[in-house]
């Protein structure tokens, strides 16, 4: 009975100790699994990082290299356009405005009042006409033909056809021209017969003589001017005025405003220089 409860006390300590071999081979076994699994995990992450830096690199191009050509083409360069000069603001560039018109070759005459003829020089005078845009002629005023009976008798008339037609009661002629300096001569004549049968008499006043402004493009250049008195009193002769001008704008204007009786003229020159 004892030997057999021995050998029962026996193999259960045997057991137990087989039991703890296995246990300590066990966890043996499953602790460097455990170890492998973390050192795999480790590398994983390492790896991770890498491919993460990799993607924030930026690679850029050399400035040295030459794009490839396909093939077949000339790899000769190019060639290059030619460098743009540098603009000088301080020189603005030239302009049709800023260059003088050349206006010496310019010249229109004009007998007031009356049709187109020639002078004792051959010289070509132009019919009166009506002002339109872009051309030239008077502005209001009526026309009188004094060819007939004594009044072709003038004391120092010269291109009589001019100095016998006149045009009166205009507030204006307009001339459209190129831009430049221009000789303006005006005409003037004294036929008129007032109520006296003289030509000095005007409102029924034989003291009243003709008198009028002119003014060339805004510049006064008449004042109080009577035909009649410039001629010395002397009617039938005629008077001759010569002006500088210079226009920017494309036009000559001649204003006439009345001082004692109605302004009159008879002939206009526009002559370029």
């Amino acid at each position: 009975m004892p030997s057999f409860l021995s050998f029962r006390i026996l193999i259960a300590v045997l057991a137990g100790i087989l039991i703890g071999v296995l246990s300590m081979f066990a966890y043996d076994h499953y602790l460097g699994i455990g170890q492998q699994l973390m050192q795999v995990e480790v590398q994983l992450n390492k790896v991770q990082g890498e491919l993460t830096a990799a993607r924030a690199i930026v690679v850029k191009p050399s400035q040295d290299v030459e794009p490839s050509k396909p093939k077949g083409q000339n790899n000769a360069p190019s060639p290059q356009a030619p460098p743009v000069p540098p603009v000088n603001e301080a020189t603005p560039p030239a302009t049709a405005e800023s260059k003088p018109a050349n206006t010496s070759s310019f010249s229109l005459r004009v007998n007031c009042g009356g049709g187109e003829f020639k002078d004792d020089d051959g010289i070509e005078w132009l019919a009166d006409q009506m002002y339109k845009d872009g051309s030239w002629g008077f502005v209001d005023g009526d026309a009188v033909d004094r060819s007939l009976g004594d009044h072709k008798k003038m004391t120092g008339a010269k291109d009589i056809p001019m100095y016998l037609t006149e045009r009166f009661g205009m507030s204006a002629y307009r001339f459209t021209v190129p831009n430049g300096k221009y000789t303006v001569v005006l005409h003037f004549n004294e036929t008129y017969y007032g109520t006296g049968g003289v030509a000095e008499t005007f409102n029924d006043d034989p003291a009243t003589p003709r008198r009028f402004n002119v003014t060339l493009n805004g510049k006064p250049v008449l004042s109080n001017f009577s035909p009649l008195q410039e001629a010395g009193g002397a009617n039938y002769t005629p008077v001759v005025r010569s002006f500088e001008t210079e226009t920017t704008d494309g036009r000559i204007e001649i204003n006439f405003k009345q001082v004692d009786a109605s302004p009159e003229i008879n002939g206009i020159e526009i002559i370029g220089k």
